[in-house]
């Protein structure tokens, strides 16, 4: 189980996210980059239509507006596995997708919609412009916010197999948001030693200064046996 760490009284030089956090940032900017991208259409669209790109303009749009916002992020609802969306890769793959079954999905609306409809002019506009401008958001976010600056700073309490499991688990599937700062052990035979790459940085009676001094945001509890009592008012304090 994990128990969030107290705040320190000094400023922290690191924001350690949290996973709603993550999901709520990619879902922000998505949304921003829909809208923007909307804007661009609708601007691009009156060079054709010969309207006038004004307040006016934009508000007889708005039923439109928004329905290529809610689309677009209804598109992309596989791109917030917070894994996926850490690979740049995967991340142009996902939005390619994306924007392949929106076309596939308007073709289909089109052949059947009464004739003048739907605009063509200003959903290629749109699907463009979002493509362009949510790739760059999602390279900035991989660039910016996966990085250590970001990551949740983790100190695991126990040293057994279940101590060592969850090391190698986190090592293995979310280095990208977890960073293990050491392991806590009441075992003098195990201090010192180096489990999946983390140092046994000591007993109960470091855990207090470990967490303050390595900024910790998590600790996570692998003890399978029982807990303690010097062990359990450490993990209180």
């Amino acid at each position: 189980m994990t128990v969030s760490a107290q705040p320190t009284s000094r400023r922290l030089p690191r924001w350690g996210m949290r996973l709603s956090e993550r999901r709520a940032l990619l879902a922000s900017g998505d949304a921003l980059c829909a809208a923007l991208a909307a804007l661009v259409a609708m601007w691009l669209w009156t060079f054709t239509s010969g309207a006038r790109f004004s307040g006016p303009y934009l508000l007889s749009k708005a039923p439109w507006f928004a329905l290529l916002v809610a689309g677009w992020l209804l598109f992309n609802t596989g791109q917030y596995n917070l894994r996926r969306a850490t690979s740049a890769q995967a991340t142009l793959a996902g939005l390619l997708s994306a924007a392949g079954l929106a076309v596939v999905v308007y073709l289909l609306v089109y052949f059947f919609a009464p004739p003048g409809l739907l605009p063509r002019l200003v959903f290629l506009y749109f699907v463009v412009s979002a493509c362009l401008l949510t790739s760059a958001w999602r390279l900035a976010y991989i660039r910016v916010f996966v990085s250590p600056y970001f990551q949740r700073r983790a100190l695991v309490v126990g040293v057994g197999w279940a101590g060592a499991a969850i090391v190698a688990a986190l090592k293995e599937f979310q280095a990208w948001h977890y960073d293990v700062v050491g392991l806590i052990d009441d075992d003098p035979a195990k201090h010192g030693q180096v489990i999946q790459g983390v140092r046994v940085l000591g007993g109960h009676e470091r855990l207090l200064e470990v967490a303050q001094r390595e900024e910790v945001s998590e600790l996570i509890l692998a003890i399978t046996g029982e807990v303690g009592g010097g062990m359990f008012k450490a993990l209180l304090d």
